[in-house]
């Protein structure tokens, strides 16, 4: 199946998560890193073009890149009280962007995803689910960082 993940982020503190927590996690076994789903799919990075710039230089990112296509959606900065909003609106145009794929996979850059998680979801589109909700349980931040594998 030809996937589009989209990943929205913006401020400097989501983007270092993305990149130290999240990213790792998502690039693990049996989610982007050594899946099926490298054929046609993307990665849609919908962030500010300051924070793009962080996103790129860093190792992750670079990882990230020998395993899918990226692409990046430039967005305009905001301040805390629309926040919501505009995440609404990085959805609809990930799903508009998402015209010409099998599924667009939602995450975020304070997701954390368990080692084969990813794979899992894509196992359930693939069986016919319409839709795979992850709960994610909230952590703390440090002690995250202490467990998670570096890249």
């Amino acid at each position: 199946m030809k996937y589009l993940f989209s990943m929205v982020i913006w401020g400097e503190e989501y983007a270092r998560e993305f990149l130290e927590l999240s990213l790792p996690s998502q690039l693990a076994e049996g989610n982007i890193d050594g899946s099926a789903w490298h054929d046609g799919s993307e990665y849609l990075i919908l962030t500010t073009k300051a924070d793009a710039e962080i996103i790129k230089v860093h190792p992750a990112f670079h990882l990230l890149q020998q395993r899918l296509k990226v692409r990046f959606a430039i967005i305009k900065p905001l301040t805390k009280s629309i926040k919501y909003k505009l995440v609404s609106k990085c959805q609809v145009e990930a799903i508009r962007m998402g015209e010409n794929f099998d599924a667009v996979f939602f995450s975020y850059p304070d997701f954390i995803w368990s080692q084969g998680g990813m794979g899992n979801v894509a196992a359930r589109i693939a069986e016919g689910h319409d839709a795979v909700l992850c709960p994610v349980p909230r952590v703390i931040t440090e002690n995250m960082k202490e467990i998670l594998p570096k890249l």
